[in-house]
């Protein structure tokens, strides 16, 4: 097994994580650890500014 996951891999990763795949069903199709697929996720992720009119950043602003 390779040490760095390919970029198909990390493809395949953004696409499990969009359909909402749980960290140990996307190492198990990788044939990976749990803990990798989420130490790649928490170390190339990237926060996207939403567009929104009020400035609640809150997880839970709609029921802020």
């Amino acid at each position: 097994m390779a040490k760095h996951l390919s970029l198909s891999e990390r493809a395949f990763i953004e696409r499990a994580l969009v359909h909402e795949k749980s960290f140990a069903e996307i190492a198990k199709q990788l044939n990976r650890s749990a803990t990798t697929i989420s130490r790649e996720v928490k170390s190339h992720r990237v926060f996207v500014q939403r567009f929104r009119d009020d400035k609640n950043d809150c997880i839970l602003y709609r029921s802020c």
